[in-house]
């Protein structure tokens, strides 16, 4: 194990190393107690503060997922709709997936608005999408679009599911 380095002051990021503590990690590593900019304490380790894998204790993430600037890439990744999108972004285009003969083996697609994830989050945000929901075509031989998509519980995706097997239409109740 290498020389204790004091790291008091230093600053990483938006984290500022306040002081070491007496805590370690598993494999003997100090814990540092940090502090953000925006204010909140935290304890890394100064691998995670120095390798920039911890750059503030997860304001600078929610600052990203809220930022509106079209240019930050990738401002969206840690939202719970992007996996879906990505999720769907596979169903359709890759080969690799699982679940690609009954999507992109049909031809079905993604229409190119929502293939930036601003668009698709901010479609299902403003169209009742909520934690628990999945994304259903309306018509399941048609793309993914607005036109075509809604978002119903896991319990009514089940029983529409099942109705459209027997060949009928499936209507979802009114709220």
């Amino acid at each position: 194990m290498g020389k204790f380095q004091d790291l008091t002051g230093q600053k990483f990021n938006k984290i500022t190393i306040l002081k070491v503590t007496n805590k370690r990690t598993k494999d003997k590593r100090i814990v540092w107690l940090c502090q953000c900019d925006c204010g909140k304490k935290l304890l890394r380790t100064a691998k995670d503060l120095k390798s920039g894998h911890t750059k503030s204790c997860g304001c600078y993430r929610d600052y990203l997922m809220n930022n509106k600037n079209p240019n930050t890439r990738h401002s969206y990744r840690y939202h719970p709709l992007y996996k879906k999108l990505m999720d769907m972004k596979a169903r359709c285009y890759n080969p690799n997936n699982k679940r690609y003969n009954l999507y992109g083996q049909k031809g079905i697609k993604i229409c190119n608005q929502w293939l930036i994830p601003k668009n698709f989050i901010e479609w299902a945000l403003n169209n009742g999408w909520q934690v628990d929901m999945t994304i259903d075509r309306i018509d399941s031989n048609k793309d993914y679009c607005p036109e075509n998509c809604q978002w119903l519980s896991k319990s009514e995706h089940s029983i529409k599911t099942n109705i459209t097997r027997c060949g009928k239409d499936y209507v979802r109740p009114k709220s």
